[in-house]
C-alpha cells in the first residue's frame, strides 16, 4: 500500500496532509545555527496577525537532533494558534472595553434623563462626566449668538411670516 512508502503526515491549521520519503518542506527556512556537533540550533517561527508580525517563536534543539518536516509543521501551527489565541484575546478585551463605556454613557444618560429641570440636566452631566473621566475640572462653555446674526435670523423669520400670511389671505 502507498501508506508503507509514507514518511508521515504534516500537520497545519487547515488539516493534514502526506509527507512522501525525501520531502523537507518548508523546515530549512526555518533553522538557522546548525554546525558543528554540541552546538545547539535555532528553529524561528514568526507570529503574524493580520500580516503583521508580533513575535517570534524561537525554539532551541540541539544540533544532533535531527528536525522532521512534520515536526516544522508542529512549530507552524503552534505559531499560529498563538497568533489565534492573541488577537482572540485583543478582541476580547476590545469588546469588554466597549462594553464598559456604553454601559458609562447608558448610566449618565439616565441620571440626566431623570429630571425635566434642564439647569439640573446641565448639572447633572458636568458632576457625571467629572466623575468619569476624574477630572479636576468640567464647564460648559455657551456659544453667544451675535446680535447681527439674531437681527437677519428675526427678518428671515419675519419675512417667511409675511409670505405664510399672504399664501393663507391673512391681512395685517
Amino acid at each position: 500500500p502507498k501508506e508503507e512508502n509514507l514518511a508521515g503526515y504534516r500537520y497545519n491549521i487547515l488539516g493534514s496532509s502526506a509527507i512522501e520519503p525525501g520531502d523537507q518542506g518548508n523546515a530549512a527556512s526555518f533553522i538557522k545555527g546548525a554546525g558543528s556537533a554540541g552546538e545547539k540550533v535555532e528553529i524561528t517561527v514568526p507570529i503574524n496577525i493580520r500580516g503583521q508580525s508580533i513575535g517570534t517563536l524561537s525554539i532551541h534543539v540541539p544540533n544532533s537532533k535531527n528536525i522532521h518536516p512534520d515536526q516544522m509543521d508542529i512549530v507552524n501551527a503552534v505559531a499560529e494558534r498563538v497568533a489565534l489565541s492573541a488577537e482572540t484575546a485583543r478582541l476580547f478585551e476590545e469588546t469588554n472595553r466597549r462594553a464598559e463605556r456604553e454601559r458609562l454613557v447608558s448610566d449618565i444618560t439616565s441620571k440626566i434623563r431623570s429630571s425635566n429641570d434642564p439647569d439640573l440636566m446641565i448639572q447633572t452631566a458636568l458632576a457625571e462626566l467629572k466623575v468619569a473621566l476624574g477630572a479636576t475640572s468640567v464647564d460648559l462653555v455657551p456659544h453667544t449668538v451675535k446680535k447681527a446674526e439674531t437681527v437677519e435670523n428675526s427678518s428671515q423669520q419675519l419675512d417667511v411670516k409675511k409670505t405664510r400670511n399672504k399664501k393663507q389671505g391673512v391681512k395685517k
